[in-house]
């Protein structure tokens, strides 16, 4: 780490598999020291995932696990906040005439996070795919499991494709990890990619898509980093 503090003024970091072991195991042992050290050595920390929450909620958990904003990272970023930054300024790739989205699957009983990212904008939800403009994919599960096989998902995403609306994908993660000890479930990047094989026009923010890292560009631009070589 003090090899790297003294390679780059700024490091851009990802949350799970870096420092951090998910919702239930929290963050790895040392971790928060490591990231007080690159703090407190001048380096600029930024933080990426692909969570559809929104960055404020997320900063929220990581507090009461002692990942603090200003001593361990200087700003974290996720694909839900970017999403709904699109959503907001209705800057999506395909037309919404009728402002409205279908739901592809249910809300996730733990992980209702599209409620906040629709909250305020442009779009409202309707159960009519003849109303609707374009699919968002929620977290999928079946009857509340989360589920570790996308084939279970097959059948729904290919009728779903057959309506020929366009697909919104706030997560390309194809698995997280969730529980102690954890294990890959099914998320929303996997129901994009079988959308995709099925003949589905699909639309993703966050990681690897440019929308995030040009946000966290911006970040760092005014933390005065900006030469992306730094």
């Amino acid at each position: 780490m003090p090899r790297l503090a003294g390679a780059f003024f700024a490091m851009l970091l990802d949350a799970y598999g870096v420092f951090y072991g998910g919702q239930a195991a929290g963050p790895y042992p040392g971790s928060q020291e490591k990231l007080a050290e690159l703090m407190e050595a001048g380096v600029k920390v930024g933080i990426l995932s692909n969570t559809t929450q929104l960055s404020s909620v997320s900063i929220e958990k990581l507090e009461k696990q002692g990942l603090l904003k200003g001593r361990h990272f200087h700003f974290f970023i996720t694909s839900g906040e970017i999403c709904r930054r699109t959503l907001f300024d209705a800057k999506l790739p395909f037309s919404t005439p009728r402002q409205k989205y279908l739901l592809f699957g249910k809300p996730h009983p733990r992980f209702p996070y599209h409620e906040a990212l629709f909250r305020g904008t442009h779009f409202s939800e309707t159960m009519d795919p003849k109303e609707a403009d374009f699919l968002y994919i929620s977290v999928p599960h079946i009857e509340g499991e989360d589920q570790e096989d996308p084939s279970h998902f097959l059948e729904e995403v290919q009728r779903a494709s057959l309506l020929g609306l366009p697909f919104l994908c706030a997560n390309p993660d194809l698995f997280a990890h969730e529980g102690n000890p954890p294990r890959p479930v099914v998320r929303q990047g996997s129901i994009a990619k079988l959308a995709k094989q099925a003949g589905a026009s699909v639309y993703s923010v966050g990681k690897p898509y440019p929308e995030v890292y040009l946000e966290a560009l911006k970040e760092f631009n005014n933390l005065g980093i900006e030469n992306p070589q730094d």
